[in-house]
C-alpha cells in the first residue's frame, strides 16, 4: 500500500516536472531568453516583462553585425560564475565550458577537452567586452534574432 503510494507521488511529481518543463520551453521559443533594444541601455528577460535592467553598454549595430555586452548574456541566460584574472579580462564557467577572453580581445571556448575555438570578432567599449552575435550560438547555444531594434536572444 506505501509502495503504491510512494509510486504515485513520484509519477505525479514527474508529470507536474515535464509539464513545467514543456511550459519553459514553449514560453522560451515564443518569447525569447532575453530581449535588447539597439542602442540602448535598457534590456528585458522577455518580450513579455515589464521589469527592464541596465545593462553597462548598449549593443550596436557596425554594419551588418551586432555586438552585445558578453556578460550581460551571460547573466541573462543565467550564468553567475564570472570572473576576472592577471592573465585575462573575463572568464565565464558553465556547464563543463570555459570562456576566456585574453587581453588581445581574443575568445577562447573550451569545453574541458582539447577542443578550443577562437574568436576575434570582438571589440571593447568601456571597458566591457562586446562580442558580435553570431558567436553567441557557438559561445552559449544561444540564437540571435534582431526585429526592429530589438535584439532577441532565444
Amino acid at each position: 500500500m506505501i509502495f503504491a503510494v510512494l509510486v504515485t507521488l513520484y509519477l505525479a511529481i514527474m508529470l507536474v516536472s515535464l509539464y513545467m518543463f514543456i511550459v519553459k520551453t514553449i514560453r522560451v521559443s515564443k518569447y525569447g531568453k532575453g530581449v535588447f533594444k539597439l542602442n540602448s541601455k535598457k534590456c528585458k528577460k522577455d518580450i513579455k516583462a515589464r521589469k527592464e535592467f541596465i545593462v553597462p553598454v548598449a549593443p550596436f549595430a557596425d554594419g551588418d553585425k551586432v555586438y552585445l555586452p558578453l556578460t550581460a548574456v551571460a547573466r541573462l541566460i543565467g550564468i553567475k560564475n564570472i570572473t576576472e584574472s592577471e592573465d585575462y579580462k573575463l572568464i565565464i564557467k558553465f556547464s563543463g565550458k570555459n570562456i576566456k577572453v585574453d587581453n588581445d580581445n581574443i575568445v577562447t571556448l573550451s569545453n574541458g577537452y582539447n577542443n578550443k575555438k577562437k574568436f576575434s570578432d570582438v571589440q571593447v567599449k568601456n571597458d566591457h567586452v562586446m562580442i558580435e552575435s553570431r558567436i553567441l550560438r557557438d559561445l552559449f547555444g544561444v540564437y540571435v534574432e534582431i526585429v526592429d531594434d530589438n535584439v532577441i536572444l532565444r
